[in-house]
């Protein structure tokens, strides 16, 4: 199967933030990703970023994603922003789009300074306790919650076959966090998902997920990305925040491989790659997972 868009007509999803926004000049920049468009107008003010989500991601995850950028705006976390007006905006067949204003990117000092931010970034998210938001933390185009991405990415590989088996019995077997702490957690705080900004924080986007969850969730993702060499400086950055349990910190390495298997199998069903280059990538995580693990147990490691 392949990924459909949610919206064939991209002139539609024009026409309807610029209605909303009483920018009439507005026009299609750029297709950012798939349902992801950026928008730009002749006027003044910022370019936009407009996010498409078709039925199977509840309007209540796509307006928890629009309540905690508000509510962030009115702090110094460097989240992107909403627009004036109503951020959601529904388009018909119970689909719904999500408008922020576009981030200009200016280069980081490096790539471990934006990891070292994100960690820090999280900590901070992990202070507040979500308790007003719906489940979150699943990547959405699989599940709101861990345990829902998990669910349908085990449906996928059912449905491609056992030349998938040993991915579909690994994520059988991966953690979803389930019984740890939570609090109000992004489900995807990684470098990709931020703007850098130059020397200063950078700016966090692609707040969908967004929700109550374990808090270790997405800081195991954001080891992962950061590699043996960066994740124990990420760790300790985090740590500034929130001290994690001992659970916490037992059941983190084998939280890692959760987000790449689901990923993975989502993209073998949809055909945007391979079973063997899945069972490549896959062997080669589980060596650096080992090796994320060994640095974070080696208090001589720098």
């Amino acid at each position: 199967m392949h990924v459909r868009h949610v919206v064939n007509d991209v002139a539609m999803v024009v026409d309807a933030v610029a209605s909303s926004q009483g920018r009439p000049s507005l026009s299609l920049h750029t297709e950012l990703d798939v349902d992801v468009y950026r928008l730009s107008h002749t006027g003044s003010g910022p370019d936009l970023v407009v996010r498409a989500f078709d039925h199977t991601v509840e309007r209540s995850a796509v307006d928890a994603a629009a309540h905690v950028l508000q509510r962030l705006a009115g702090t110094r976390f460097p989240a992107e922003r909403c627009p004036a007006g109503d951020p959601v905006l529904p388009i018909g067949d119970d689909r719904h789009l999500l408008v922020t204003a576009y981030i200009e990117r200016s280069p980081a000092p490096g790539p471990g300074f934006v990891v070292a931010w994100c960690a820090a970034l999280l900590g901070r998210l992990a202070t507040r306790s979500g308790a007003e938001l719906p489940p979150g933390g699943g990547w959405h185009r699989l599940g709101a919650t861990p345990s829902r991405e998990i669910n349908e990415a085990l449906r996928l590989g059912a449905e491609v076959g056992p030349s998938v088996a040993e991915l579909v019995d690994a994520l059988g077997d991966a953690d979803d966090a389930t019984g740890l702490p939570e609090s109000l957690i992004h489900a995807d705080l990684t470098p990709p998902n931020v703007i850098p900004q130059g020397d200063q924080p950078p700016v966090v986007i692609d707040w969908i997920g967004v929700g109550r969850g374990p808090r270790v969730w997405p800081l195991a993702l954001l080891l992962f990305a950061a590699g043996p060499r960066a994740a124990r400086r990420g760790l300790e950055r985090y740590a500034r925040s929130i001290a994690l349990t001992g659970e916490e910190t037992h059941r983190l390495p084998g939280l890692m491989i959760t987000r790449p298997l689901t990923l993975d199998l989502w993209s073998v069903a949809h055909e945007r790659m391979s079973v063997q280059q899945a069972l490549t990538r896959h062997h080669a995580r589980r060596n650096r997972i080992d090796s994320i693990a060994a640095a974070l147990n080696n208090a001589d490691c720098p």
